[in-house]
């Protein structure tokens, strides 16, 4: 069905309109190197069917990308998979990581191991942090998490974080090892939203409620298995976290990058190789020739790559449908 002219990856896969009408999604996938250079199809990003999880110990619970199903972004997801390391290679108690994009900044904290701490029932006190060298960068370690004596209590921006108590903290509890540079936690209120640069979870806030709700009247439409409620948002599909999604046309081919003690070599410099695709597709008659823009950017600094994704929808065509689909440079 799909005659793929260029080295990258390319799939066909099937989805499904907000009205509930079976469509097909075309994803491009490419893979470079930090000079540019593609890197081998062996190691290069496949398109994913369903969601990708971490194959490291302690991290085989984490996503590391959704699954490429999503009919539309409509902004570009920056997603960064990635270990903080102290500057200079020697352990500290704190320091800062993050990431430059053009006229783009996002920084986070981060420190070592630290607890809250109460004397005589006082208000809870920061322990000093632990020096540390190496710290991924995973919502787990992000503010949030569960109470521990009220588990049905939990903190929905980021459920599977830590430092999270539904009262005053109790002595002991652990503190998040990474915060958002400008929203650093100063006593037990909460932050305004869990720092990190990977996938940002379906079920949390505030993606969940891009989501929306069904009507009392939509849940008696018999076809909801497959349609969305009218109070859906298209930026649901977005799942990098909302403060890593960029207006489209804001990161283009060209664009400069700068990671900040993301990897173990401290600054990463590199820019987006100038690559554009072209989608012919034939369909119920008819042939559509498009020129779409990527619409994710995947860096993984510990693999030494970085990905380029592409889509196109052929809206109210299923797969079946689909006449001969093509891939090719522009």
């Amino acid at each position: 069905m799909i005659q793929n002219l260029t080295p990258f990856a390319a799939k066909v896969l099937p989805c499904f309109s907000t009205e509930g009408h079976a469509q097909s999604v075309i994803v491009v996938k490419a893979t470079y190197d930090f000079a540019g250079q593609l890197v081998a199809q062996g190691q290069a990003l496949p398109v994913y069917h369903g969601d990708e999880y971490f194959k490291i110990e302690g991290l085989t619970d984490v996503i590391r990308f959704e699954s490429d199903i999503a009919p539309l972004k409509p902004n570009i997801d920056v997603i960064i998979n990635a270990v903080a390391y102290a500057s200079g290679g020697k352990p500290r108690e704190q320091f800062q990581a993050g990431v430059r994009v053009d006229n783009y900044e996002r920084l986070i904290m981060v420190l070592g191991k630290r607890v809250w701490r109460r004397r005589l029932g006082l208000i809870p006190t920061m322990s000093q942090p632990e020096p540390v060298h190496c710290v991924p960068v995973v919502y787990s370690l992000a503010y949030g998490g569960a109470d521990k004596d009220k588990p049905d209590q939990f903190w929905p921006n980021n459920p599977t974080g830590s430092g999270f108590s539904a009262s005053m903290p109790q002595d002991g509890l652990a503190l998040p090892q990474i915060e958002w540079l400008d929203d650093l936690i100063q006593g037990p209120a909460h932050p305004r939203s869990a720092a990190g640069f990977g996938c940002f979870g379906r079920a949390w806030q505030p993606r969940q409620r891009l989501l929306g709700q069904y009507s009392g009247q939509e849940l008696a439409f018999k076809g909801l298995a497959t349609k969305m409620p009218r109070s859906f948002q298209p930026e649901a599909w977005n799942c990098a976290h909302p403060r890593m999604q960029f207006p489209t046309g804001s990161i283009r081919a060209g664009t400069h990058f700068e990671l900040i003690n993301l990897s173990a070599q401290g600054q990463l410099k590199f820019k987006l190789p100038a690559t554009s695709v072209a989608i012919a597709v034939e369909a119920l008659g008819a042939q559509v020739t498009t020129y779409p823009a990527f619409d994710t950017v995947a860096i993984e600094p510990e693999l030494g790559h970085v990905a380029l994704i592409w889509r196109h929808v052929v809206h109210g065509v299923s797969i079946e449908q689909l006449g001969a689909v093509k891939v090719y440079f522009e």
